[in-house]
C-alpha cells in the first residue's frame, strides 16, 4: 500500500507565549469520574513477527493522567491570563473555565486550533478589548498539559496522520482522536515507520466516549502508536468530561 507523505494543513503558526516565572497555582475542581482501564497498546493485527519487532516500542508507553492534563492545562490558562495583566480572581476562572471548555470541545468533536481572545476574556469575566481580533494556537497549552512542550503541533483528529511530514523532524505532534477509523493497520503500521525514521514523536490525547469494543481497540492501537513513536497518552474518554463541566 502506498502512503502519501504530505504536508499538515493544520495552520500551525510559530507563536511564543509568555509564561510567568511565578505562575499563580490553583486548585483544579474535578468531578467523579469512574476508573477507566488502563490503555493496554497493541500493535496493528496485520503487522508480521518482523515488523513488530522493528517497531517495538523503546520504553513502556508514558501515559499522562487525567487530573494531571487537566491541572497543567488549566495552569497554562493561567499563566496567559495573568501574563495579560489579570488579577488572581479572573486568571484562576480564565484557567478552570478554559481548560473545561477546551476539553468539551475535544470531546464533542468541535477542536479547533485556534481560540480566540475575545473568548478568554469572556471566560475570565474582564472587560473585552476593542479590536482585539487575536488567536491563541490550542496547540501550545496542550502540549505543556501532555508534557511534550509547547512547541508541539495539533492535528485534530487520527485521520490527519497521513499527513506526516518529512519537513517536521524531531516535532512533538498531539493527536485528539476520538477513534482510528481511518486509521487502518496497514497505514498505523507505515505512519510508525515514518514517524520514527523522522523522529515525531506521536502524542494521543484519546477523547473516545466508550472503553468497549471497537473504542477500546481503537484507542489501543493509537496507544501502540504513542508507545513506538516515543509520544505519550492520556485517556480523556468516558461519558463525563474529566476536568468538569461548563456552566
Amino acid at each position: 500500500m502506498k502512503f502519501p507523505v504530505e504536508v499538515f494543513g493544520l495552520g500551525l503558526v510559530a507563536m511564543s507565549l509568555a509564561v510567568l516565572s511565578s505562575p499563580v497555582a490553583f486548585a483544579v475542581p474535578m468531578v467523579a469520574t469512574p476508573v477507566v482501564t488502563a490503555v493496554a497498546p497493541e500493535a496493528p493485527a496485520t503487522s508480521s513477527k518482523a515488523q513488530v519487532e522493528a517497531l517495538k516500542p523503546q520504553a513502556p508507553l508514558r501515559l499522562v493522567d487525567k487530573q494531571e492534563f487537566c491541572t497543567r492545562l488549566a495552569q497554562s490558562f493561567a499563566n496567559i491570563g495573568a501574563s495579560s495583566g489579570f488579577d488572581r480572581v479572573h486568571t484562576a476562572m480564565l484557567g478552570n473555565g478554559a481548560a473545561v471548555q477546551v476539553v468539551e470541545d475535544f470531546r464533542s468533536g468541535r477542536a479547533s486550533d485556534y481560540m480566540r481572545a475575545a473568548l478568554l476574556r469572556t471566560i475570565a469575566n474582564v472587560p473585552a478589548v476593542a479590536g482585539d481580533n487575536s488567536y491563541l494556537p490550542i496547540s501550545s497549552v496542550v502540549g505543556e498539559a501532555m508534557g511534550v512542550g509547547s512547541n508541539a503541533a495539533l492535528a485534530l483528529s487520527s485521520g490527519e496522520l497521513r499527513y506526516i511530514p518529512a519537513a517536521q523532524r524531531g516535532t512533538n505532534l498531539v493527536v485528539i482522536a476520538q477513534n482510528a477509523a481511518s486509521l487502518t493497520p496497514e497505514r498505523a503500521q507505515k505512519v510508525a515507520e515514518i514517524a520514527r525514521a523522522q523522529e515525531i514523536h506521536v502524542s494521543i490525547v484519546w477523547v473516545g466516549a466508550g472503553d468497549e469494543g471497537q473504542d477500546k481497540q481503537d484507542a489501543r492501537t493509537l496507544g501502540w502508536l504513542a508507545a513506538v513513536t516515543g509520544g505519550a497518552f492520556a485517556n480523556l474518554g468516558g461519558q463525563i468530561s474529566p476536568c468538569g463541566s461548563s456552566l
